[in-house]
C-alpha cells in the first residue's frame, strides 16, 4: 500500500546530501528556463515606441506642474530656507498651479496664467426665464382669444 511512511511513491522522499542536490538543480534550472524565455521569447513581441527619445525634462516640466520637485513640500522648503533660491521653488496645488512662479536655473520651468473665473450668479438668469416665460404664455392666449374659429373652453 503505497503512503508516506512506506516510501513507495519514488524517489522523491529522499533524504540526505541527494536532496539538495536535486533542489539546486531545479532552482537554477528554473532561474535558466525563465532567463531563456526572456531573452530569446519576449523579443518577438516587443512593438516600437513612436515617442521621441531625445526629449528634455524642460520640455516636459513646461507641459506638466506637478513634478518630483514641486510635489516634495521639504524640497520646496529646502529651497526656499536651505538654498535660498530667488524664486524658490513653489508646491504644486491641485487649482493653484497659476501662482507656481518660474525659475529655469532650479528646473522649475512651468508658467501658466489664472483661469478665467465662472459666473455662479443665477437671479439675472432666472429673471430672464421668467420673462420670457411670461412672454410666452401671454402670446399664446393672445392668438388663441384673437382666433375666432378655435373655441375657447373655460
Amino acid at each position: 500500500m503505497p503512503g508516506f511512511h512506506d516510501k513507495n511513491w519514488g524517489t522523491q522522499c529522499d533524504a540526505g546530501y541527494n536532496v539538495w542536490v536535486k533542489v539546486a538543480v531545479a532552482f537554477f534550472g528554473h532561474i535558466a528556463l525563465h532567463n531563456a524565455i526572456l531573452w530569446c521569447v519576449v523579443p518577438f513581441f516587443r512593438t516600437v515606441d513612436p515617442t521621441e527619445e531625445d526629449h528634455l525634462y524642460q520640455h516636459t516640466a513646461e507641459r506638466i506642474p506637478c513634478s518630483w520637485f514641486s510635489g516634495n513640500l521639504i524640497h520646496c522648503l529646502r529651497s526656499k530656507y536651505v538654498y535660498a533660491h530667488n524664486p524658490p521653488q513653489d508646491l504644486c496645488v491641485n487649482g493653484k498651479e497659476h501662482l507656481m512662479r518660474m525659475n529655469p536655473a532650479i528646473g522649475a520651468f512651468f508658467k501658466d496664467m489664472k483661469a478665467e473665473r465662472e459666473d455662479y450668479d443665477t437671479t439675472g438668469h432666472f429673471a430672464d426665464a421668467v420673462n420670457r416665460l411670461k412672454s410666452f404664455t401671454a402670446s399664446k392666449t393672445e392668438s388663441t382669444s384673437a382666433s375666432p374659429d378655435v373655441p375657447v373652453t373655460k
